[in-house]
């Protein structure tokens, strides 16, 4: 049991990264006109800020794939299981 929670944990964590990229990108035009800032310098400012995270992410979950799952199978399931927790946010 406690190894279905931390898969879905963690899938469920993917999916949060994912949509918070997603969004970066989406609403690109709304925080260009929110900072009053060009809309050229807000498309690199979001680029350049999805590329950090996905980044940082890739380092988090490795780390914590390896740390909560270990050597395990399961642990190829969290590759498939954020699917449906994207699909929930839109």
């Amino acid at each position: 049991m406690l190894t279905f929670l931390r898969i879905n944990g963690l899938s469920a964590f993917y999916a949060f990264i994912l949509f918070i990229q997603i969004e970066l990108i989406i609403n690109v035009y709304r925080l260009a006109r929110i900072f009053d800032v060009g809309l050229d310098s807000m498309v690199s400012y979001t680029e350049s800020t999805a590329l950090l995270i996905f980044i940082f992410s890739t380092i988090i979950f490795l780390y914590l794939t390896k740390r909560l799952l270990g050597d395990r199978k399961t642990k190829y399931f969290t590759a498939i299981l954020w699917i449906p927790y994207v699909k929930n946010r839109f």
